[in-house]
């Protein structure tokens, strides 16, 4: 499915629509509201409903996995050169840089923690065997 738009679903007879779509769609005139109402004109028994996130029980949480906390971690590791290396390969690919709000006129890198936080995930897997009050000093 497209971003802020909608899906048909032949299967369940069901046109879903993103929140974003919905909410144009309600505005008489606009593209979407045209589109809306040609797709249920065509699928005249279709029901339309509005998308839901899916909630999953089983997600893990990370509570408290900080970038710096992941540094220290890594920092803990039997491979710890090598690990910190390829972190900051993975920093200097992914990260942009940005003003530093604490140091006006200096440049920071600054990482999206989702990707940084799987890029751990994926190399560090048994961090939660590590005691987290000694990797915080």
């Amino acid at each position: 499915m497209k971003k802020n738009t909608y899906a048909i679903d032949h299967a369940n007879k069901t046109i879903t629509l993103t929140k974003a779509y919905a909410k144009l769609a309600n505005t008489p005139g606009t593209k979407e509201f045209r589109e809306l109402s040609r797709l249920h004109q065509a699928f005249p028994e279709y029901d339309i409903a509005m998308r839901t996130a899916t909630v999953t029980a089983s997600k893990n949480t990370h509570d408290g996995l900080t970038i710096e906390m992941m540094e220290k971690i890594i920092a803990r590791q039997p491979n710890s050169e090598e690990l910190m290396r390829e972190y900051n390969e993975f920093v200097d690919l992914w990260g942009k840089k940005v003003n530093d709000k604490k140091n006006p006129g200096k440049k920071i890198v600054r990482v999206h923690y989702g990707k940084v936080k799987s890029w751990f995930l994926k190399k560090v897997p048994n961090y939660l065997d590590i005691d987290f009050a000694q990797a915080t000093t």
